[in-house]
């Protein structure tokens, strides 16, 4: 019945954002300010992920005893999580600017500020291997060119964790998987509202978001059957 509700109101909060698109689509707006707008964003968060980033670090090479060892490590594991958080987000925002400046034909200062910001948030990212390693010093994190497929280096990651933090990702994950499937199935029918209502199609977006549900659900439902 949650499930229900959830993709329930993923419908209404699909519909109502695809009206709220088509109005701003009518007025005269500058693609730039949108485009400026997200790297502002994505500078402010590779800034904030390089100071999480430093953080995590600082803690690990400070020495702390009795309680403030405690309050240090969690203090690193939300360090952690921030940093985590503001890559992944800056990359996708610098990913969607690309799309915008190459598709809009935009200027070419802003097409390779925006590629510029698209790679640097990949280099940070490149550092999630060392935040490991500060968290976990004393267990040896795989490396990603030593694992002969992708799967192999997750189920190897997996591995170097205690049976609590198998919990805790289970957890993040499942709750993460459903979240997923909610927001596609609300982009595919805004995309849908989008294509009825205006005038360009989205079927080449609603195609692909399709195939990426599927392709989660069936991934997610094969690794479950084959326990």
């Amino acid at each position: 019945m949650k499930q229900i509700k959830r993709m329930v109101i993923g419908a209404i909060v699909g519909f109502a954002l695809a009206y709220g698109f088509m109005y701003m689509r009518d007025m005269n707006r500058s693609d730039d300010i949108f485009v400026y707008f997200l790297m502002i964003v994505t500078v402010g968060l590779l800034i904030w992920s390089i100071q999480s980033y430093m953080e995590v670090k600082r803690i690990y090479h400070t020495t702390y005893t009795g309680e403030e060892e405690d309050l240090a490590d969690e203090r690193k594991y939300q360090k952690s999580s921030d940093f985590a958080i503001t890559f992944h987000t800056a990359t996708v925002l610098a990913m969607i600017s690309v799309a915008v400046t190459l598709t809009q034909q935009l200027s070419t200062a802003i097409i390779i500020i925006s590629i510029v910001l698209f790679v640097g948030s990949l280099i940070i990212g490149g550092f999630m291997n060392k935040v490991s390693t500060y968290l976990y010093p004393d267990r040896e994190i795989p490396k990603a060119e030593n694992a002969t497929s992708g799967d192999d280096y997750l189920d190897a990651m997996l591995d170097t964790a205690d049976e609590g933090e198998k919990f805790i990702i289970l957890e993040g994950l499942y709750k993460s998987h459903n979240l997923m499937n909610i927001l596609l199935i609300g982009g595919i029918i805004l995309a849908t509202t989008y294509s009825a209502l205006g005038e360009g199609s989205q079927l080449f977006s609603i195609f692909a978001m399709g195939a990426v549900l599927i392709a989660g659900n069936v991934k997610y439902q094969r690794s479950i059957r084959n326990k």
